[in-house]
């Protein structure tokens, strides 16, 4: 319903704002000043909220206070309205009781829920909500054909059984997800290639030859002030079966990570873990006397581990189907293996882990908190 609810916002005058996550749809009606760009009569606010969304009830008023200020809206009337599309009302009811102006839309019966404390109506939408339940039900098998498999997961589309997904969708959700995962297939081949040419000029396992190109060794980067070493290590690997481990952990932790933060925000996760990952290992190299060469994507790869943990307890313990219990029994068992493996840059990994988790807070963890996102 959201789709031709926000269809017939469009043919009312609303204009569709660019904002962010994708599942926060915001809407504005210009007040027809030719000169002044940033003013707008109303607003409304479509948030389509499913079961791995969280939305705090104090977030709201954030979001409306942000429009009311950059748009020049007077304080003394709302003219900004919440809606909440769901197929859970009971779930978001918290929302629209603590909220004025915050509508729920029932989205098994298509359908306009209003409590007591709601106006009654807002710029003539709810006989638009009203109209369109009314059309699905004098066309309940054509809306059925419809809407019966339609499902907005932060913002890809997918198909939705009654009796469940089939294996073949649930075979594609894993292994393709449902939006082009540029960064993390770019880096995964980016991995592949650099392990394909290096490897036809030479012995990849051999550390002399992975010092010669661009491996992290401690003394060349210190003395030398070779420190792109911090960079290139990130991307070369000593054999197959290293190489295959990481990309294979990369690709399907990455795309979970790169569909929640962005890619440019991905990107600078992974990077940046990959970075202070090898940082923190030549550290503990020059503390320890032990200079060893060090190579491989696990640093960064742990960093979108610590990535994924933030995510998770900024949703409340919960975020695309994995608990905080799950991941942290996952990343206990890796830090265990990292400790307990023979050749495993332990110091790499925990500093990759730990650089994840500090830089998915600032990237979008404080805008997070801030109401920015949702």
């Amino acid at each position: 319903m959201i789709d031709r609810f926000e269809e017939a916002l469009g043919q009312k005058g609303y204009l569709r704002l660019k904002s962010r996550p994708d599942w926060v749809h915001t809407f504005i009606l210009p007040d027809g000043d030719e000169e002044n760009k940033r003013s707008a009569r109303r607003a409304v606010i479509c948030v389509d909220y499913r079961r791995d969304y969280s939305v705090a009830g104090g977030q709201i008023p954030l979001i409306r206070a942000k429009i009311r200020e950059y748009f020049g809206m007077p304080i003394d009337q709302d003219r900004i309205l919440v809606v909440i599309f769901t197929p859970d009302p009971e779930r978001a009811r918290p929302l629209s009781m603590e909220n004025p102006y915050c509508w729920i839309v029932d989205e098994r019966e298509d359908k306009l829920i209003l409590y007591e404390n709601q106006p009654s109506d807002f710029d003539g939408m709810r006989g638009v909500a009203e109209r369109l339940h009314m059309e699905r039900a004098s066309a309940p098998e054509e809306e059925e054909e419809k809407e019966a498999g339609r499902q907005n997961f932060n913002g890809y589309n997918f198909q939705r059984r009654k009796s469940g997904w089939s294996l073949k969708e649930e075979l594609q959700w894993i292994f393709l997800g449902q939006k082009k995962h540029f960064v993390t297939i770019g880096l995964v081949l980016i991995n592949v290639l650099t392990y394909a040419v290096l490897s036809i000029r030479g012995d990849l396992s051999q550390s002399r030859y992975m010092v010669s190109v661009g491996g992290m060794y401690p003394p060349l980067i210190i003395d030398r002030g070779e420190w792109w070493r911090l960079i290139t290590s990130t991307f070369l690997h000593f054999d197959v079966s290293h190489l295959f481990n990481n990309m294979l952990i990369l690709y399907f932790l990455g795309k979970w990570v790169e569909e929640a933060l962005g890619s440019a925000r991905y990107a600078g996760v992974y990077l940046g873990s990959g970075i202070l990952g090898a940082a923190l290992s030549m550290y503990s190299c020059v503390v320890t006397g032990d200079m060893y060469v060090s190579a491989g994507a696990s640093g960064a790869i742990y960093g979108l581990m610590g990535s994924l943990a933030v995510l998770i307890l900024l949703h409340r313990g919960r975020f695309r189907g994995l608990s905080i219990q799950r991941m942290a029994f996952m990343l206990v068992l890796c830090i265990y293996q990292s400790m307990t493996s023979m050749g495993i840059d332990s110091m790499g990994h925990l500093g990759g882990l730990i650089s994840g988790a500090v830089l998915t807070m600032l990237l979008y963890g404080i805008s997070y908190l801030a109401g920015w996102e949702i």
